[in-house]
């Protein structure tokens, strides 16, 4: 039990982070993607933790359909994490465009992509991000 709620505690605080008002750890997600849709955030790096967690937003009951944005959205976070940052970026345009570009996590993975182009990130990394506040 102490993992899980320090896991929701950290989680509990990233909301400010990503600008939303909920996060369900992975293990939610998974118990649970049979009753919601989710769209993914991040891969986190917390306290606590040796290995970074799948982090996600519920958006609707499984039984109203997902955006049509949301499979470009999960395929521009595939790209990301290959390493693929130019067709990450463009593929994050084309979802921010539908969504008036306006959408926080869609900038935040554009600004991402257009640092680690200039800059590759380590070989060994793996598309996980850690978290810069508690």
């Amino acid at each position: 039990l102490g993992d899980a709620v320090n896991l929701a505690a950290r989680l509990e605080s990233a909301t400010k982070q990503f600008h939303c008002d909920i996060l369900a750890g992975e293990k939610a997600e998974e118990l649970t993607r049979l009753e919601f849709v989710y769209r993914r955030v991040d891969r986190l790096r917390v306290k606590g933790k040796n290995r970074p967690v799948d982090v996600f937003i519920p958006m609707s009951l499984a039984t109203i359909a997902p955006p049509e944005w949301l499979a470009d959205y999960h395929r521009a976070i595939d790209l990301y994490r290959a390493r693929q940052f130019n067709e990450a970026i463009a593929l994050f345009e084309q979802v921010n465009g539908r969504l008036d570009n306006e959408d926080f996590l869609c900038g935040m993975y554009l600004e991402r992509c257009a640092l680690y182009a200039q800059d590759p990130p380590a070989e060994d990394w793996d598309g996980s991000h850690t978290l810069s506040e508690k």
